[in-house]
């Protein structure tokens, strides 16, 4: 299995080293997904991909592209998916927006990180949020 993407790279969301490009046709990232179960949520310059073994070993979240806004947790700009910055361990599903990333982790909860100046990965708060933090969810 491989992951193949097209489209802006701008920030070497097409993980190939190639940036500053736009392809219209599919290209091999260089992400090592292998034969594995895998999640995929792609957004605002930023790929995000999590694995794991069909046994159901914990899925680490590697996140590569755009690292404005502190989506990569530090590096502004990471182009070679084989280069992917682990964000997260223990993930069961990903969403990339513009300028934040959410995720459900393992023990069920919503994890969220980045840009956050309409209080999109925090509500109540306009800071960014340097680091997958557990957002209180209300019940409804």
């Amino acid at each position: 299995t491989a992951l193949f993407c097209w489209g802006s790279s701008a920030c070497g969301q097409l993980g190939n080293e190639d940036d500053d490009t736009f392809v219209n046709t599919p290209q091999l990232s260089n992400f090592p997904i292998g034969s594995r179960d895998w999640i995929l949520g792609v957004g605002g310059g930023t790929v995000c991909a999590a694995s794991r073994d069909v046994g159901g070993a914990p899925r680490p979240l590697f996140c590569w592209g755009d690292g404005s806004d502190s989506k990569l947790l530090g590096p502004a700009e990471v182009g070679d998916a084989s280069e992917a910055i682990m964000v997260q361990e223990n993930v069961n599903d990903v969403s990339v927006g513009t300028t934040h990333i959410c995720s459900v982790g393992v023990d069920r909860r919503v994890y969220c990180w980045g840009g956050n100046d309409n209080g999109q990965a925090m509500p109540g708060s306009t800071s960014e949020v340097s680091m997958p933090t557990c957002v209180s969810i209300p019940a409804i």
